[in-house]
């Protein structure tokens, strides 16, 4: 599995506590694996709510994991000072699809 240099177990301790409290992290079974300095690695163990018509994994899904990890990555840059971060703009290209596994996004 892929880690982050310098973890701040601290912040990962907090990010798994997010991921308890927040519906919507858990409706998608968002989990963060690691945390550093401008890093972050989670993952979302593909299940059968996450497929669409197509039998392939939602692109809504792919996105919501990159956008989460990528809030996570700038909370690791200003950590332990806490900052207000909003995605304003996600462009995502998708390479492949996907059906089973795990989708695994480093940011």
């Amino acid at each position: 599995m892929n880690r982050c240099g310098n973890e701040l177990m601290e912040l990962l301790n907090l990010m798994r506590a997010i991921e308890a409290l927040s519906p919507y992290w858990t409706l998608l079974g968002m989990h963060v694996d690691s945390v550093g300095r401008d890093c972050a690695v989670g993952h979302i163990d593909i299940e059968n709510k996450h497929l669409q018509i197509l039998d392939t994994v939602h692109g809504g899904v792919h996105a919501a994991l990159a956008d989460a990890m990528a809030w996570v990555a700038i909370l690791g840059h200003y950590y332990p000072d806490y900052v207000h971060a909003i995605t304003i703009n996600l462009t995502t290209r998708y390479l492949k699809p996907i059906n089973k596994g795990q989708l695994i996004r480093k940011s």
